[in-house]
């Protein structure tokens, strides 16, 4: 159902939907009691890939800089 919905909105529109239209469809799919459950939940998926929900930032704090870290590696290699 939801595929149908989206070729019949492509071909309205005359055009591909934007992010801010794709998102707009995913929520009136996922919020649509009458749509089946897994139409729904896959909407509700998709919107939150969207959104990046799904993603784990990690920040990395550098203190060296690179000409330290360069000089410390090929110290240890010397080393080796």
């Amino acid at each position: 159902m939801v595929d149908k919905a989206r070729e019949q909105a492509v071909v309205q529109a005359g055009r591909i939907a934007n992010r801010a239209e794709r998102q707009a469809f995913w929520t009136s799919v996922m919020l649509d009691s009458k749509e089946r459950t897994t139409d729904r939940l896959k909407a509700a998926e998709l919107l939150g890939r969207s959104e990046a929900d799904f993603t784990e930032n990690v920040n990395h704090a550098i203190t060296d800089s690179f000409a330290t870290l360069l000089a410390e590696a090929q110290k240890r290699e010397r080393s080796q």
